[in-house]
């Protein structure tokens, strides 16, 4: 397996957590009252300190199909990323987000009126089917995260 690296400084992986929090805390505030679901999972995700996992990956959208990646994240950065078969997959072929990343997206689609379509894991609380945009006007992509892994 050929590892991937996508380094970010520390400070860069800090600042994507403060601007969740930011964005979670107040942002994305329900018009009715309280805190959006995408935040109420989010902070759910964040309480559990999981920055070491893996996970399987697909994208659908009107672009190059992938299939089902095999994801591994350490220290909150995608270090490797291979096809079900074990076939390395170089970033940027294909951008794959940790749940950090994916959370930030739907973050800010929501904030921005964009329609957003998300399922979370009942008990680790990360996305698991996630649709931003439209996919039938082909301006959305859907993003499913399946079989997440802690590394301990």
């Amino acid at each position: 397996m050929v590892p991937v690296s996508r380094r970010i400084p520390a400070r860069g992986i800090r600042g994507v957590v403060a601007l969740l929090a930011v964005l979670a805390l107040g942002a994305c505030a329900n018009p009715l009252g309280g805190r959006s679901d995408t935040s109420r999972q989010w902070l759910r995700w964040r309480d559990q300190r999981i920055t070491d996992y893996t996970f399987r990956y697909a994208r659908q959208c009107f672009c190059q199909d992938y299939g089902t990646l095999v994801v591994e994240v350490r220290d909150g950065v995608v270090t490797h990323v291979h096809s079900e078969q074990g076939i390395p997959v170089a970033q940027p072929d294909v951008h794959v987000p940790t749940v950090d990343e994916l959370f930030a997206r739907i973050i800010v689609a929501e904030r921005e009126g964009t329609h957003t379509d998300v399922d979370y894991h009942d008990s680790r609380a990360y996305p698991t089917d996630a649709t931003i945009g439209t996919l039938e006007n082909d301006a959305g992509v859907r993003h499913v995260i399946s079989d997440l892994r802690r590394i301990d």
